[in-house]
């Protein structure tokens, strides 16, 4: 039968009742599908949002679904699909003026996390390798430097656009007073 395809694997992890808005985290989880799961556990590590954390376990526990239950390969497993709805919400009060209440809304995320496997092995690790280089350019260019955080050196049509242009006329006037 050649019409007969292979049936895909998946490996799915859900987070429920999150006790965090669904905005903030659907902005932690931007920019993570069709990452490898290698990449988007470092980008979790470096992503300085509060969401991240749970994000990353339960990452963790899809790849370990997925290499446990599936027999999957770790290093070919990669994000297909990421989604995060709306829990329910849990609705508190805080009185306000003249004696009215006030709600405020306690908001619960489902995050879902659905992990597939290709055959990529050599993208993957052309991805990691120039992530790896460029880690090592940053640590050299560091060593050089003495560590001090200087800065870039820039050109002159450089330094016109990073230089705040001057005020003339009036404007400089009115902004340099002194307030009287």
């Amino acid at each position: 039968m050649p019409t007969e395809q292979k049936k895909k694997h998946i490996a799915t992890a859900t987070l429920r009742y999150l006790r965090m808005s669904p905005r903030k985290v659907r902005a932690a989880a931007y920019g993570l599908r069709n990452k490898w799961v290698i990449e988007a556990d470092e980008i979790l590590t470096n992503r300085g949002r509060r969401a991240a954390g749970p994000l990353q376990k339960l990452l963790e526990s899809a790849s370990a679904n997925a290499v446990k239950n599936h027999s999957m390969v770790r290093d070919n497993l990669f994000i297909s699909e990421i989604f995060v709805s709306g829990g329910p919400m849990f609705s508190r009060y805080m009185p306000r003026a003249r004696g009215s209440a006030y709600e405020i809304q306690k908001k619960t995320s489902h995050v879902t996390i659905v992990l597939g496997e290709r055959d990529g092995k050599l993208l993957r690790r052309a991805a990691v390798r120039q992530t790896a280089a460029r880690h090592t350019e940053e640590a050299a260019e560091q060593k050089t430097s003495g560590g001090r955080g200087e800065h870039k050196k820039y050109t002159s049509a450089q330094q016109e656009k990073a230089l705040p242009k001057q005020k003339s006329g009036i404007a400089k006037r009115f902004f340099s007073r002194k307030a009287i």
